[in-house]
């Protein structure tokens, strides 16, 4: 999917000064969006783009509230940058829609499931960024790419939710060091319905 966007004559995805718009100075935040899937608005979703997959939370599965058949089975293990292992349960193939009105894209994106700890409901990785055609910036905290029409699309992250996140992040980590429990989750499902 990459070749489409590299070999083809585009618009220049280039980020600015104004891009910077509503972004306070920070300390490498990362780029936290919302994504429309399933009919519902999904936040804490984070572009990770040192991940080769896209990951979508089991809770965050169950809220989506989609029929267990839409799920395929998948057998192995998700691997993060430390060595620690997670199971798949599945994937699903989903419609997943990027921006709002002009800068709306919506492609087709796999997500692996696992039930798995987390303060982000999805982390969307390369394969994903590849198809939208995406670049990143996480100085501007911001996503632009190629719209249908050749105009470029922006998406802007949540700086206040992506500090949340992180924080969020931090408290779990403390928990799950004083209490090695098996059953303590922490995705915080934000969706509006």
């Amino acid at each position: 999917m990459v070749g489409v966007y590299a070999f083809k004559e585009n618009p220049q995805l280039a980020f600015t000064f104004n891009d910077f718009g509503g972004t306070y100075p920070h300390d490498d935040d990362p780029l936290v969006i919302s994504v429309l899937t399933a009919g519902l608005q999904i936040k804490r979703t984070m572009v990770y783009t040192g991940s080769s997959t896209n990951v979508l939370f089991w809770e965050v599965f169950k809220r989506l509230d989609l029929p267990k058949e839409v799920m395929r089975a998948h057998r192995g293990s998700l691997l993060g940058f430390v060595g620690e292992s997670v199971e798949i349960i599945g994937y699903v193939d989903l419609r997943t829609t990027f921006g709002e009105g002009e800068n709306a894209k919506t492609i087709a994106t796999k997500y692996i499931v696992v039930d798995a700890r987390s303060s982000y409901n999805i982390n969307l990785g390369r394969p994903t960024l590849n198809g939208l055609g995406a670049v990143t910036s996480t100085a501007h905290l911001c996503m632009k790419y190629l719209l249908e029409d050749g105009r470029v699309g922006v998406v802007k992250g949540h700086q206040i939710i992506a500090r949340k996140c992180y924080e969020d992040s931090l408290r779990n980590n403390r928990a799950k060091r004083r209490s090695n429990s098996e059953d303590q989750r922490c995705n915080f499902l934000d969706l509006d319905t």
